[in-house]
């Protein structure tokens, strides 16, 4: 007796086989446009922190002090100017003085062009008080990733474009090109003038005497206020880093209290306080560019005997004919760019 055994075999047919295919190519395409896009997005955000660091380094940053005040830092109020490329923020440029502090130098026939001390008719001011911390800080002022020559680049690892004028710093995006949307679009930060400079054209100051003696110009000349501005200049010496600014004169201030304080000074009447300001263009000249960087700068209480300033003949810090002795008066004022600028009164003992 024999059994007939009738046997059933299955498998994919062609179709299902295409079908499978077709599904496992879309999952597979699906989740590399995926993964692209995570790459390129997180890509994108290093760039955007990137020219948020870059930013902040040039600008600075505000770090409140113990008992009040604050501190500013950054290589523009570190410096006194832009950086030319992002290497600057990586590395000091040749010769720049190193931080720390300096004496500040007074030039009584700074350049009539540039306001810069030029090497002849200069008074180091070294007194307490009278020197500043400036120069390029060490280890930069932003962090590269570890490499044989430092470098800093956007998230695609391509090298930032830098122009000057605003300082603007730009990364192409994804495809290296300029324009483009999406992840291909440029990101840049700009650093305007504003955000880092301050004007100090007009910028009144006053003066007043609390000794019991007047000071007395009224036969000629007068008494002001220069103010001391660094920048570091690539010289690997502090000789050429200061630019000076200077008020108008006024030939006499009353004594704050004694029997001479009777609103008269040599017959002509006179307060114990008065006001001097910064005019346009400074002098001599006229054609100065009055913005300084923010930060902080020192102004000292000057004398010039033939009332010319920055003439290099009379120019000079006051002391014995401001009744200050044989010391200077002189004071370190903080300026913050975007704001007001400071309320000082120079009080002169």
């Amino acid at each position: 007796m024999s059994l007939l055994v009738r046997s059933t075999q299955s498998g994919f047919t062609l179709l299902e086989m295409v079908l499978v295919v077709f599904i496992m190519g879309t999952l597979a395409t699906v989740s590399l446009s995926f993964i692209e896009n995570e790459d390129h997005q997180q890509r994108f955000e290093d760039t955007r922190k990137r020219l948020m660091s870059i930013n902040r380094a040039v600008v600075g940053e505000s770090v409140a002090l113990y008992g009040g005040g604050s501190l500013l830092s950054g290589y523009a109020v570190d410096n006194g100017l832009l950086p030319g490329s992002i290497n600057d923020l990586l590395s000091s440029p040749v010769d720049f003085d190193v931080y720390g502090l300096q004496s500040t130098i007074f030039d009584s026939s700074p350049n009539s062009v540039t306001g810069f001390n030029d090497g002849t008719d200069e008074m180091t001011l070294s007194n307490t008080g009278e020197k500043l911390f400036k120069g390029y800080r060490a280890g930069g002022y932003i962090s590269a990733p570890p490499t044989t020559v430092p470098s800093y680049k956007d998230g695609w690892g391509n090298d930032f474009n830098v122009t000057i004028g605003p300082l603007t710093v730009t990364s192409l995006g994804a495809d290296k090109a300029a324009g483009g949307s999406d992840y291909n679009a440029d990101l840049s930060t700009v650093v305007n003038a504003g955000d880092w400079q301050v004007d100090i054209e007009d910028w009144q100051v006053t003066m007043t005497n609390t000794s019991n003696s007047d000071i007395d110009f009224t036969g000629g000349g007068g008494i002001g206020l220069s103010l001391l501005v660094y920048e570091n200049d690539a010289d690997a010496v502090n000789t050429f880093n200061w630019k000076r600014f200077t008020t108008n004169l006024i030939d006499c201030l009353d004594a704050g209290y004694g029997s001479e304080a009777d609103g008269d000074v040599n017959g002509s009447a006179c307060a114990s306080s008065r006001a001097v300001n910064f005019p346009a263009g400074g002098y001599p000249s006229g054609a100065l560019d009055t913005t300084i960087p923010q930060g902080r700068h020192l102004l000292v209480l000057i004398e010039d005997s033939n009332g010319t300033l920055h003439d290099g003949a009379s120019d000079q810090p006051c002391t014995s004919n401001c009744n200050t002795g044989t010391m200077r008066t002189s004071q370190q004022v903080t300026f913050h760019a975007r704001t007001v600028r400071p309320e000082i009164n120079i009080v002169i003992h």
